[in-house]
Formats: C-alpha cells, structure tokens, sequence
C-alpha cells in the first residue's frame, strides 16, 4: 500500500514538473487596475499622476526569481515609475533614507522581489503622466512633503486627490500598448539582471531575453560592450521584436 501511494505520488509530481516546465519559463498577465488609488507627486507647476496596473508574474521552472525592476521607455518624471508588491514594500529602489526601518523586518526586506519556483506573484506598477496642477484644480504647495513621500514609498498610502473618470481613462488609452521592460534575476544581487521581459500593456505578446546566453562565449570586453548598450538601448518596437 505505502508503494502504491509513492508511486502515486511521484507520478503526480512527475506530471506537475512536466507541466510546467512545457509552459515558458516565465511570462507576466497586466492589466489596468482601477480599483486602487493613484499616487502623485507635484513638480514645478504641473503634478505626475501615476496610475496604477497589476502585473502577476509567473516562475515555472525550478529557480527562484526576483524580480529587480521596470525600465520605461521614456523618462518623464523625477521617478519613471513605481513599482510595489502586494505587501505594500515599494520594491524597486530603496530611495528615501527614512525608510530604512524595511531592515528591521528582515525577511519582508530580503524577499520582497522573489518569485518562488512554480508560483506567481503578484506586482502593482504605477505609470507617470504630467499634467497641470491648474487642469486638476489642485494647488501643489499646500501638499505635506512628508505625505507625498509617505505615499511614493508605501502602496497602502494615498492622498486625497479627485481626477475625474474621463480624465483617467483618457490616461489609461494613452498608455494602451505601450512597451515597459521587467528585469529579473536569478540570484541575490540586488541591481544584477540576468533576465530582460518585454510586454505591452493591455497585450498577451511579450519578449524574453536571456542576458547570460547572449554573452555566452563572449570575451570579458564583448560582454561588457554589450551589456552597456543593451542597459542603454530603449524599449522600442524596432529594437525588441515579438
């Protein structure tokens, strides 16, 4: 009997292997996410409205991942985007000082970007548009910096800001089928990148690109020409093909 359930249970994980290592290796599901507020922060006389999507990516093979951050294909804005998981850590740069105290929860810190083998997770990515704090009617120095900031470095925290619904969804057309690159790792350094996904927002179609293949065989000074130019080639339709 203790035979039967062995085999029984090694075919069903032979099986469960075998599913998923058929499917890709990695890939992302995003979509608009209208249900969570947006984040804000006011420069000069103009304010950037990040609205937010949900990204859910997927690790189907036996490495964990981590996931090390998001290149825009435009800068337009003091920070390109933001970029948190589910747990309300901003994930992609640890850029205030004050936040520090992320430390004092070692594993919250130390896994906030690892997508464990076989599984998904979910990420909240905000997109920057300017826009005139006279159109939005708000008036950008009454705003409390230590809000302003609070709200950039943590996903539970918002302010009390109206954009009207044909406004927003004005931001999200724009924003349709535009190209945003995800850079994934599969080891501990927090910059390293091994591993560059192109998707469209709002599209299935998505590109994966495989950094250490492409500098296998390469010499130490290919590899590094290479590398320099493809962290500074932009997300665009002629230079990533799906």
């Amino acid at each position: 009997m203790k035979k039967k359930i062995f085999i029984g249970t090694a075919l069903c994980l032979t099986a469960i292997l075998i599913y998923f290592m058929s499917q890709k290796a990695i890939y992302v599901d995003n979509s608009p996410d209208r249900e969570r507020t947006l984040k804000i922060f006011p420069f000069r006389d103009s304010v950037v409205v990040y609205i937010p999507y949900q990204i859910t990516a997927h690790n189907n093979r036996l490495m964990p991942l981590r996931l090390t951050g998001i290149r825009e294909y435009a800068r337009v804005a003091p920070w390109d985007h933001l970029l948190f998981n589910a747990q309300n850590v901003e994930i992609d740069e640890l850029y205030d000082p004050k936040y520090n105290d992320l430390w004092n929860n070692y594993l919250k810190q130390k896994y906030r970007h690892t997508i464990f083998p076989f599984m998904k997770r979910t990420f909240y990515y905000f997109r920057p548009h300017v826009l005139s704090g006279a159109a939005l009617g708000v008036d950008s120095s009454s705003f409390s910096w230590d809000l302003i900031r609070d709200q950039l470095k943590d996903l539970s925290k918002n302010m009390d800001i109206h954009i009207d619904d044909a406004m927003l969804d004005s931001l999200y057309d724009a924003d349709d089928g535009k190209l945003f690159r995800l850079r994934f790792s599969k080891r501990g350094y927090e910059n390293n990148f091994e591993i560059d996904l192109v998707a469209k927002i709002n599209r299935p179609e998505q590109c994966l690109v495989s950094i250490r293949d492409s500098i296998r065989g390469m010499s130490d000074a290919e590899a590094k020409d290479f590398m320099i130019n493809h962290v500074k080639k932009p997300v665009t339709e002629e230079s990533d093909q799906f």
